[in-house]
């Protein structure tokens, strides 16, 4: 028999098979934990429950004849329905607006965002400084951020909750910075918020007290539960058994 290295030529590919077997499986495990954070919805982390109407994707036409596009309304040949109005016998008065609003003043959309913009914003000014003023100060916050557009840019939607008010603050930035001017780099309460990366940030560079959103925290919990690894399955398993008897004790609170 001949030998290669203190090793035969069975033992090499039997030793090779193995290495590959190994790095096959590593890979297979990568596979199943990207599918599973690609399948990732609202039950299971911090997306919206709206990004779980997935779309189908757009079917290319690759030299096969593609069905034209309907137009809005009503189809050709297809038979027109309307809403039938109230028999005449129970209609007492009749009223036609065009146009206007309920005191037929005629305004338009523009001018009405200038006042919005202008002379409202201008009589809650006073209010929204004495608020913002107040907001370090408090013993207990809320912190939460949505997006929006104006004029096809995106801006942000800041919610700063306290226990007797509430203030709302639009900005172009999602960053740590808006917190700052919020909240301060001193502030001595906790803020509840969720784990996004600016919010971390806050708190773990101006030494904040943070209680961290629950929800979320419970959703990426149930998808370690998915997770292909069998350790992480029976490890996010007993935490949320934890969690569960946790908030059990927590609604029993008045009683113990």
């Amino acid at each position: 028999m001949a030998i290669m290295g203190g090793m035969d030529a069975k033992d090499r590919i039997i030793a090779e098979q193995r290495v590959l077997i190994a790095e096959l499986r590593r890979e297979i495990e990568e596979l199943k934990l990207a599918l599973a954070k690609a399948t990732k919805d609202s039950s299971n982390s911090s997306k919206s429950p709206s990004s779980d109407i997935i779309k189908p994707p757009k079917k290319s036409g690759g030299g096969k004849a593609t069905r034209k596009k309907r137009k809005r309304g009503g189809q050709p040949g297809r038979k027109r329905k309307l809403r039938q109005p109230l028999p005449t016998e129970r209609v007492d008065e009749a009223f036609v607006y065009e146009m206007t609003d309920v005191l037929q003043v005629p305004v338009c959309r523009g001018y009405l965002s200038k006042l919005c913009n202008g002379v409202i914003s201008d009589s809650l000014s006073d209010a929204y400084e004495e608020l913002k003023v107040a907001i370090p100060e408090q013993e207990t916050l809320g912190s939460d951020e949505s997006s929006l557009k104006n004029n096809g840019k995106k801006h942000w939607i800041w919610c700063i909750t306290a226990s007797m008010f509430t203030v709302f603050h639009i900005a172009s930035s999602r960053g740590r910075k808006v917190l700052e001017e919020l909240i301060g780099t001193d502030f001595a309460g906790i803020v509840n918020f969720d784990y996004f990366s600016s919010n971390c940030s806050c708190a773990w560079n101006f030494d904040i007290k943070a209680q961290y959103c629950w929800a979320h925290l419970i959703r990426d919990i149930r998808f370690l539960e998915k997770h292909p690894n069998k350790k992480a399955r029976r490890w996010a398993g007993k935490l949320l058994d934890r969690t569960r008897r946790l908030f059990k004790a927590w609604h029993r609170r008045d009683e113990m």
